[in-house]
């Protein structure tokens, strides 16, 4: 307990609020903290705060004092209230709540709103609604919502099991000189057990796909489809690569989402190349395949060898006998046998054996 005298004896930033009905609340900040961003982010994030220009309990002169309501009954009532503490407490601001007027006693303003704002908000009762930033997501540098937890299933399996879904910041990475959120997927806790079935079925599902990988006979028509099914993925995660390339340095360039994407693709098409080049150069070994010639690229000849009508080309020349000059990229076809996922558990095995 505090008394009102008290406060501005101690020289600290703080806000002051004071109930002058069963519903409606006014706040007041100490001298140093009206001069902060604060008041003005409160007022701006939230509409239904008013602003009144007033003689309050901190000071004999004008200043403003916000008025809002807060009904224990309301569930988005509620939700501001806890809202508007995070900010207070992200700005390790101090407040104090005294329940009239005339009370000189003041009372830990947290402390009471989370006993009388704060028991009523499960996330089913919030019917799994969260206040969201400027960028569409959540705010979580001091911690996850209540009732909410981080999940490894993308938003595409959550829209497909129908669960309620939030993009959260828990934080920032620098990367080239800039500040990028760290996003995570949060879910409520009333759907764990939803999750849990989905990711045992997952777990299974593969269990099983591993398990009929390991069975199948590793036929060269086998591997020439599955050397293409991977040849046409690097293909076209250099497709992406290329878009992403030109949005993030090109003119009227968006950062830095399009980074992850151009980073992302480079790293996934360099992979995709490199099991390519070692399994092709197993499959030659192993069937004794003779280049059918080269092709001339703008970087370097490359022969190039067929298996079960299949074309590849390989990072070398053995070969005397030229095809021709290839100018244009080689297209990233879609349609494929194999799926790019399966094919490389199939070359991963072939290549290990």
């Amino acid at each position: 307990m505090c008394k009102i005298n008290e406060l501005d004896s101690k020289g600290e930033s703080f806000v002051l609020v004071t109930q002058i009905s069963d519903e409606q609340y006014t706040m007041e900040f100490s001298a140093h903290l009206a001069k902060r961003h604060l008041n003005r982010n409160l007022n701006n994030r939230f509409p239904d705060v008013e602003v009144r220009k007033e003689r309050g309990a901190l000071s004999k002169t004008l200043k403003k004092i916000m008025y809002f309501c807060a009904n224990k009954n309301d569930i988005r009532s509620c939700q501001y209230i806890i809202q508007m503490n995070e900010i207070f407490e992200q700005d390790k601001v101090k407040a104090w709540y005294r329940n009239s007027q005339k009370s000189t006693e003041l009372q830990d303003w947290y402390t009471y709103a989370k006993q009388t704002f704060g028991q009523n908000l499960t996330p089913k009762k919030c019917n799994y609604t969260l206040f969201l930033n400027a960028y569409g997501n959540v705010d979580a540098y001091n911690g996850l919502p209540k009732g909410w937890h981080e999940t490894s299933l993308t938003v595409t399996q959550l829209k497909k099991l129908e669960i309620p879904h939030y993009k959260a910041c828990v934080g920032f990475n620098e990367s080239y000189s800039h500040y990028n959120p760290i996003l995570r997927n949060i879910i409520p806790d009333d759907f764990t057990d939803k999750e849990n079935d989905f990711t045992k079925m997952q777990k299974k599902k593969k269990n099983e796909e591993d398990e009929r990988i390991q069975k199948l006979e590793l036929t060269k028509k086998l591997i020439a489809e599955c050397l293409y099914s991977i040849n046409k993925e690097a293909k076209r995660k250099r497709d992406i690569q290329s878009d992403a390339r030109d949005a993030a340095y090109g003119f009227g360039a968006k950062y830095p989402s399009v980074h992850y994407n151009l980073h992302r693709a480079r790293n996934e098409k360099e992979a995709l190349y490199h099991l390519k080049d070692i399994a092709l150069r197993k499959a030659i070994q192993k069937w004794g395949l003779p280049p059918d010639g080269y092709h001339e690229f703008g970087d370097m000849n490359r022969d190039m060898y067929t298996i079960e009508s299949f074309s590849f080309h390989i990072n070398e020349q053995k070969s005397e006998v030229c095809l021709g000059k290839i100018e244009d990229e080689i297209a990233a076809e879609r349609k494929r046998s194999i799926r790019p996922e399966r094919a490389v558990k199939i070359l991963n095995r072939f290549i290990s054996e």
